[in-house]
């Protein structure tokens, strides 16, 4: 079956030219994933520490129980979210503050933000 899109309002096929166009990423088109690729874009061992960071520990210092809350307040967000813009500001905050707190390695933030967007992962609305 064809990639469909919808087209002022029209559901239609993707042209050949389209896909390809898709495929690759074109300059101006907005840069909307679904959630599941952006959760693709973490390895199985990222997503592990992410859960892991984001557990409640009562005896834990307030400094911690707060960052496990504010993550858990992120992938909140991340879980009500229709996609993910990948040129968002909170989702990119988000991401790089991964980073930050060393669950994900150095360089890995820009990896799965910036990273090209293949047919398969993008949002059509």
């Amino acid at each position: 079956m064809a990639r469909q899109i919808m087209d002022g309002g029209v559901l239609r096929d993707v042209t050949p030219e389209e896909e390809a166009d898709l495929a690759v990423g074109v300059a101006g088109m907005p840069r909307h994933i679904t959630k599941l690729a952006f959760r693709n874009r973490f390895s199985m061992s990222e997503k592990t520490g992410i859960e892991l960071a984001a557990l409640h520990d009562p005896g834990a210092p307030i400094e911690q129980r707060q960052a496990s809350a504010g993550l858990r307040v992120y992938l909140a967000d991340l879980n009500a979210a229709t996609y993910i813009d990948l040129e968002n500001e909170g989702a990119r905050a988000g991401v790089l503050g991964l980073e930050a707190m060393g669950i994900i390695d150095a360089g890995r933030a820009t990896q799965i933000l910036d990273a090209e967007i293949l047919g398969e992962e993008r949002f059509y609305a």
